[in-house]
């Protein structure tokens, strides 16, 4: 890889919006098993094999190797690509974690409750108070 890609890469890796978008690996492996990360993040109330202290701990020891390879390696400028994606699910991974984990699932379920009431206004516009159709 040509010195300016190397940089550019290693610029990215330092972009806070970069994660906006980023696929979180299924699963990481870690000392005593593997972790299903996607659905961990979705319902953290399962049983993963390490403390969640450990996965996060886990998470950034990834990261910081996969910085090293982009750095250090003897890699092709695709290579620090797909390095950089996968940089990129681990942060978005170690964000959700930081911010309470499972928050992913309630969100969901809040937007879903929020757009069912905004239908039913909406209906109840559409029909008027009295059931029938509301005016034009």
């Amino acid at each position: 890889m040509k010195p300016h890609e190397r940089r550019t890469l290693l610029d990215k890796l330092d972009r806070d919006v970069g994660t906006v978008g980023a696929t979180v690996p299924a699963e990481v492996e870690v000392e005593d098993g593997v972790v299903p990360l996607q659905s961990y993040l979705v319902d953290s109330s399962q049983e993963i094999p390490v403390s969640e202290s450990e996965l996060k701990k886990n998470l950034r020891r990834r990261r910081l190797a996969i910085e090293d390879e982009i750095e250090e390696g003897d890699i092709s400028y695709e290579e620090g690509l797909a390095l950089l994606e996968r940089y990129r699910g681990l942060s978005r991974a170690l964000e959700s974690l930081e911010d309470g984990g499972g928050d992913v699932q309630r969100e969901a379920e809040a937007a879903e409750i929020a757009d069912r009431k905004r239908w039913r206004s909406f209906l109840e516009e559409v029909k008027g108070e009295d059931g029938d159709r509301g005016s034009r």
